[in-house]
């Protein structure tokens, strides 16, 4: 009898252990991440998923990002002046590179006459590029809008409500219309919950949260008509300012070394690279179908960029071209 009562309070006593040290190693990494949300240097943001905290700077391999007080890698808005906005992704934004060796700092030198905006956030999707764009444009005097579109992985992440367990907004598809839905960008969302869980991802259980949360997302052609849409909205939010719009494509190493494209994590390796395939040839299309019927001929391919610095001088040509 007194055997199983040790037996029993050994039990007891290892589950309160167990039980404790699971709850503190949530608190624990809930706590760290507070502030690299998404990515480093980002607080959670209910509407756009995450949001680049403000006044801050943070440090990638080495070097510095600097941002602003609106939560962006660029000087404060100079409201007496003419803005070109950059909005894009980590490409965009210069994730690992210092403050002077970014996109907005060469196409800046380049261009002396217009402040030179970054609005770009590591992680972002298109659908976060344009929420962001609505959200800061009118602060903005905008002469064009530079949208950099990465072909890597912008399709695959516009389509679903989240990325790597992160809950981000998602358009969904209404007839002729689209809606934003945020089911998953609650802070406690159980996207957000789940994927960040310490537990969670000690048992090795992340791939079965989007089966667990139910997450949004389009496949085939309902995912290049979603992105089209958005594409669109880009258009006439920049159209409603009388700016220009650029779409560039940065290519990737996938675009040149196909057996390197990563899909690997990807349940349909084939659907992704039909996907990334798709979205290069759609934007293409797109914006070839576009400056051909377009009498301000606002639009320009840029094809093969390998540089920050070449980038900024082809669109710096594409400014001079437009007489902005």
């Amino acid at each position: 009898m007194k055997f199983k009562k040790e037996i029993l309070l050994l039990l007891i006593s290892s589950s309160i252990a167990i039980t404790f040290s699971v709850a503190l190693g949530e608190i624990y990494v809930w706590f760290i991440n507070k502030s690299n949300w998404a990515t480093n240097g980002a607080r959670h943001d209910r509407e756009l998923g995450w949001v680049l905290t403000p006044n801050n700077t943070f440090e990638t391999h080495g070097r510095i990002s600097t941002i602003n007080s609106l939560g962006f890698r660029s000087p404060e808005i100079d409201s007496s002046r003419k803005h070109v906005i950059i909005v894009g992704d980590s490409v965009a934004f210069g994730l690992g590179l210092s403050d002077k060796e970014t996109l907005s700092h060469y196409l800046a030198k380049q261009l002396k006459e217009f402040q030179v905006l970054n609005f770009s956030v590591p992680g972002y999707s298109v659908d976060q590029y344009y929420l962001t764009l609505k959200k800061h444009i009118n602060k903005t005097n905008p002469v064009l809008v530079v949208v950099v579109i990465f072909t890597g992985n912008d399709i695959e992440e516009t389509r679903k409500d989240n990325i790597f367990g992160i809950g981000k907004p998602w358009f969904k598809i209404k007839g002729s219309s689209m809606k934003v839905i945020n089911d998953s960008t609650s802070r406690f969302s159980c996207t957000n919950l789940l994927s960040r869980s310490w537990t969670v991802g000690i048992l090795g259980l992340k791939n079965l949260v989007g089966k667990i949360c139910k997450n949004n997302e389009y496949h085939g052609t309902n995912a290049i008509i979603q992105m089209e849409k958005i594409l669109l909205k880009i258009e006439k939010l920049a159209s409603s300012k009388k700016a220009g719009l650029l779409f560039v494509l940065s290519p990737t190493i996938y675009d040149y070394y196909q057996e390197g494209l990563n899909c690997s994590s990807q349940e349909s390796q084939d659907a992704c690279f039909i996907l990334r395939k798709n979205m290069q040839e759609m934007l293409l299309t797109k914006a070839k179908n576009i400056r051909k019927n377009n009498k301000n001929n606002l639009f320009r391919t840029i094809p093969g960029i390998k540089t920050f610095r070449t980038m900024s001088l082809s669109i710096k040509k594409t400014i001079q071209k437009l007489s902005l």
